[in-house]
């Protein structure tokens, strides 16, 4: 349908079939791993660089079983640390 004129166009088509194949991107792995995010107290599940909007959003290393800390005296209120996704192991 042309937006301007509301006119509407008839004419042939193809349709191809695009078929998905099982853990070729897009899987619940990937974006468990981007959203993975962690609370002040809580062990750090993955190995990696981790940054906190209550730390001026710097990045900081944690090893895997390490303790998130508390960013005292922030104006963000509760800290919350996020996986950064360009990590590289």
């Amino acid at each position: 349908m042309d937006p301007e004129t509301f006119e509407t166009f008839y004419g042939d088509c193809t349709w191809v079939l695009v078929e998905r194949i099982a853990d070729e991107g897009g899987s619940s792995e990937t974006i468990q791993i981007e959203n993975l995010k962690g609370f002040a107290g809580q062990t750090c599940p993955r190995t990696g660089n981790w940054w906190s909007p209550a730390n001026q959003l710097q990045s900081r290393y944690f090893e895997q079983g390490e303790v998130f800390p508390e960013v005292e005296n922030n104006s963000w209120g509760e800290t919350i640390w996020y996986l950064e996704v360009t990590n590289k192991k």
